[in-house]
Order: C-alpha cells, then sequence, then structure tokens
C-alpha cells in the first residue's frame, strides 16, 4: 500500500466519510478510487496532487489547534524564542 492510499483510508475512517464520498471529492468515479484503494491501479501525479489537497486541507484545522495548544503550554520565553525564530526564517 502507498502513502496516497494509506492517506485516503485514514481520511476516510477519521472523517467518516464513504468510498462514494471520497471519490466525488476526488473528482475520480467509485470505480477508479476502489482500484486504487486495492492496489491494483497507480495513481498519477495529477491525482496524488488533488489527493495532498483534499486530505490536508480537512486536516489543516485540526493540526493548527494542536500546534496552538503546544505553544500555549510553554512558557512565555518559550514562545518569543518560537516568534523570533519565524520572524528571521521568513521574513526574506
Amino acid at each position: 500500500m502507498n502513502n496516497y492510499t494509506q492517506m485516503i483510508i485514514d481520511f476516510m475512517v477519521e472523517h467518516g466519510v464513504s468510498q462514494a464520498e471520497m471519490a466525488r471529492r476526488l473528482q475520480v468515479t467509485p470505480a477508479t478510487l476502489s482500484r486504487w484503494l486495492s492496489g491494483s491501479h497507480g495513481i498519477s501525479k495529477k491525482h496524488q496532487r488533488g489527493i495532498e489537497f483534499v486530505c490536508f486541507d480537512a486536516m489543516l484545522p485540526v493540526i493548527t489547534k494542536k500546534l496552538f495548544e503546544r505553544i500555549k503550554a510553554m512558557s512565555e520565553e518559550q514562545q518569543w524564542e518560537l516568534y523570533e525564530d519565524i520572524i528571521r526564517r521568513y521574513s526574506k
């Protein structure tokens, strides 16, 4: 099983999405999705990007919430160090 197949399965389980609904979200036929999940059909680069978009877009709020919970648990000094590091890295 490749990473994209696992990503689809994890997303479907985590969000309670049926294969038919997942196929609709990915803009493929249910038969195509079934072939991907069984491993009998490869996933093109174009469809890999679609899978990333659908799966990551849905997970982003959860990831962001977890990140902010970790930051809130840091001391104020650690928070400022993180902030300054981010400014140094991405202000160019």
